[in-house]
């Protein structure tokens, strides 16, 4: 017997063809301080940021008409890239000295966490399109990286 996977397709067809599994491997970044000054990580930061907008922006445009309602996730994640709460809770580990990606990844968590432990299952599932995010501004801060 074999393995069966469930999921949800974007479209009214059937496909055919070899299932590739991508089992996401976690990287867990150093907990020590930097030297860089704040403004710096705060200007690098920002263009992450407005750099992975641009990515879902994009994304979003690209399937929209032929997807919209699948395609809505993209400016969810957007709204999420963009929360207030979710900037400054990453500003407030750069400004105790934490390197970008560690605070891109401490703040993340601590949100996911939040939702992981809220009682609606939609906001429970909501934890794994912060997670999409974070890992969007990580890949987008790999050249800032301290292990």
């Amino acid at each position: 017997m074999g393995i069966v996977l469930k999921g949800i397709g974007i479209g009214n067809k059937i496909s055919i063809g070899k299932v590739f599994l991508y089992n996401k491997e976690k990287i867990e970044f150093s907990q020590e301080k930097d030297e860089l000054p704040f403004e710096i990580k705060i200007r690098q930061l920002e263009e992450s940021i407005e750099d992975v907008r641009r990515e879902l922006e994009e994304l979003y445009k690209s399937i929209k008409e032929t997807f919209p309602r699948e395609a809505e996730i993209f400016l969810f994640h957007k709204g999420i890239l963009e929360d207030e709460y979710v900037i400054e809770k990453i500003k407030s580990y750069l400004a105790e000295g934490y390197s970008l990606v560690y605070s891109i990844e401490r703040a993340f968590n601590e949100i996911k966490s939040e939702f992981e432990g809220m009682e609606q299952e939609l906001f429970r599932e909501r934890a794994k399109d912060i997670e999409d995010v974070e890992e969007r501004l990580l890949k987008k801060n790999s050249k800032y990286k301290h292990f």
